[in-house]
């Protein structure tokens, strides 16, 4: 009986990924400095006064390093002391990935794939993902099902997977007299809408997801109507599942081949 197969070993693109994060805060720092370096020289060589019909003047090289050294231990002061070598801000990223969810969860945006990429071994988003899940959702404040909206991995083909699959089938929605619809890339078969009802069917106020031409708004915008498309009337207070209706449609025998 053969053992378990071997890891493959980590891609090159993985292993520079945990060099720099090893080494992120004096690579920040030195490439920082090689900048302030750089642009001092030019500005003490490249001033209009520097030149003459006879050449280059000299300039003090003294002084070009003892200004280097001042801008050097400025900007690695005042770095660390604002956070600028933080390698993720202390305002900013928790704030604008709860917004993202927020504008999905109420609908205020069109549904879109969300992923948390983690360093391999770091564990950042998983930790965010259990407060928010021991805190939040426990509390009520929100669905367990919300945090279906986000992908979080350390894996790069999953994150792209996840991005490219999102829009295997699903194409675009559009909200009009009351009816969502869903624009896909392939029109679905009697079972697929059969199986869709069957497990999305209560998502609707009345009625069922039904499979629909171009409705008059749209051919009076002109608004994509060559696609086939899906229409319910669709419940705006679960609108955080619209995800789990495009992700089983994106699943769809009819769908498109996967990218590869």
């Amino acid at each position: 009986m053969q053992g378990p197969e071997a890891p493959s070993p980590p891609s090159l693109f993985a292993r520079v990924g945990r060099v720099l994060e090893r080494y992120r805060l004096p690579i920040q720092i030195a490439v920082d400095l090689l900048a302030w370096g750089i642009g001092l020289y030019l500005a003490m060589v490249l001033r209009f006064e520097s030149f003459t019909p006879t050449g280059w003047n000299r300039f003090d090289l003294g002084g070009l390093l003892a200004a280097m050294a001042a801008a050097a231990a400025v900007q690695t002061v005042s770095g660390l002391a604002l956070g600028l070598y933080l390698g993720r801000w202390r305002f900013g990223t928790l704030d604008e990935v709860f917004e993202l969810l927020t504008l999905q969860q109420t609908g205020k945006a069109d549904p879109a794939p969300i992923v948390l990429i983690d360093f391999p071994g770091d564990h950042y988003w998983e930790a965010w993902e259990r407060w928010v899940r021991d805190h939040v959702a426990s509390k009520g404040l929100i669905s367990p099902e919300d945090l279906d909206l986000v992908l979080i991995t350390d894996d790069v083909a999953a994150a792209r997977d996840e991005v490219i699959g999102f829009w295997r089938n699903y194409h675009s929605i559009r909200w009009s007299a009351g009816r969502l619809i869903i624009r896909l890339r392939a029109e679905p078969t009697d079972d697929e809408i059969a199986e869709l009802n069957e497990h999305f069917g209560h998502l609707c106020t009345s009625g069922a997801i039904e499979r629909s031409g171009p409705l008059p708004a749209e051919i009076t915008d002109d608004d994509v109507i060559d696609l086939p498309r899906l229409v319910m009337r669709f419940d705006q207070w679960q609108v955080s599942s619209l995800h789990r209706v495009v992700r089983a449609a994106n699943a769809f025998a009819s769908a498109p081949a996967p990218t590869p």
